[in-house]
Order: C-alpha cells, then sequence, then structure tokens
C-alpha cells in the first residue's frame, strides 16, 4: 500500500557516524558498498558478477586505506 507506515527500532550511531568519518554499511550488497568506496577514493573498482548481491556489514573509518579494506570484505 503506498499510505502504508512502517516504524522499526534503529541504532541513531548507524546514521550518525558518518560525522565522525566512519563508513557504515549495515547489510548492503557489494556492489553498493564498492560504489561508495570508488567515489571515496578516486579509484574504479569490479567485483565478480557472482557476488554482486553479496550482502555485508562493514563499519570502518573513512582514514582505514583501500588495501585495509578489501581486506576486511575478504574476511566477509
Amino acid at each position: 500500500q503506498a499510505n502504508e507506515t512502517k516504524v522499526s527500532e534503529v541504532d541513531p550511531r548507524d546514521y550518525t557516524l558518518w560525522t565522525e568519518n566512519m563508513f557504515v554499511f549495515k547489510s548492503r550488497s557489494l556492489t553498493r558498498i564498492l560504489e561508495e568506496l570508488e567515489i571515496w577514493y578516486g579509484v574504479k573498482v569490479a567485483s565478480a558478477p557472482r557476488l554482486e548481491n553479496v550482502k555485508l556489514t562493514l563499519i570502518t573509518g573513512k582514514e582505514t586505506s583501500l588495501e585495509e579494506v578489501f581486506r576486511l570484505i575478504n574476511r566477509s
């Protein structure tokens, strides 16, 4: 329904961590995460098509090197 309203409990820190220079990705597709990393680091990133819709949760500082971010993603 177009007029349907849903209420859910959220952690407000998830919506304010960007003010502390943090990346916050909760259950986001790898494609969406890589799009944001491309913008922040100024690089072009590609993933295997079979991984594009994989959902990940990642919270890290924006000062983290791209190499370290990829290590975190690979561990997931």
